[in-house]
């Protein structure tokens, strides 16, 4: 068949439904050994790939995740660490600074919480005072 009627063939036969030509070549692959799929990689963890994101450094994210770092982890290492890891010395430093700004965001976030809580106590505490004084009055 000339590529012509070929193609008019497949626009004219739904998806789905095998021509002739297509079912023999799909009996014929399945005769062969077939190969599992290939195994994808591991994603690694989310805030790290994040990280490395913000850093320009995603082109590190299999590494890490190939080392099983996530954010726990990452915490805990050292510049020695990441440059035992391969990690550029630039690299390892932009990386141990990141983190160590996301943990002193984190306690500034702590603590403006706690300071919301402690406001929030006292509020209600006026307010219940308040509703007392009300019910007494009336």
């Amino acid at each position: 068949e000339s590529k012509a009627d070929e193609k008019k063939k497949d626009e004219e036969t739904p998806r789905g439904v095998a021509t002739t030509d297509t079912a023999r070549g799909v009996a014929e692959s399945k005769e062969e050994e077939e190969e599992p799929p290939p195994r994808r990689a591991p994603v690694g963890d989310a805030q790290v790939a994040a990280l490395l994101g913000r850093l320009g450094l995603s082109a590190m994210v299999q590494r890490f995740a190939d080392e099983q770092i996530d954010a726990t982890t990452l915490r805990l290492l050292t510049v020695e660490d990441l440059e035992s890891m391969r990690i550029p010395p630039a690299a390892a430093w932009a990386i141990v600074d990141a983190v160590a700004a996301a943990g002193s965001k984190k306690l500034v976030i702590d603590e403006v919480l706690d300071d919301a809580a402690v406001h929030q106590t006292k509020i209600q505490r006026d307010l219940d005072e308040h509703r007392a004084e009300l019910a007494r009055l009336k």
